[in-house]
């Protein structure tokens, strides 16, 4: 991917200074439900870190539904 981005000119991959980062999305849901949950947004993370964000929220939205609770969205403003 760092090959394709440096070629494309989309970024110049120096993640010394952050350069490659990204937002990612999670909602989970019950099997058999039609409609995902609320989603929450696993944001700035290097490239390393993804995999390793993506799972831990998958699994903290997994035990937090079948605890009976329910995923809250936060927002950056404050909002619900």
């Amino acid at each position: 991917m760092k090959e394709i981005l440096l070629y494309t000119g989309v970024s110049d991959c120096n993640m010394e200074e952050g350069s490659l980062r990204c937002d990612a999305n999670v909602s989970v849901r019950p099997l058999g439900q039609e409609k995902f949950g609320a989603k929450v947004e696993v944001k700035n993370v290097n490239s390393f870190a993804l995999s390793a964000g993506l799972e831990y929220e998958i699994e903290r939205q997994i035990e937090v539904i079948e605890s009976g609770g329910h995923i809250v969205r936060k927002r950056a403003s404050g909002r619900q």
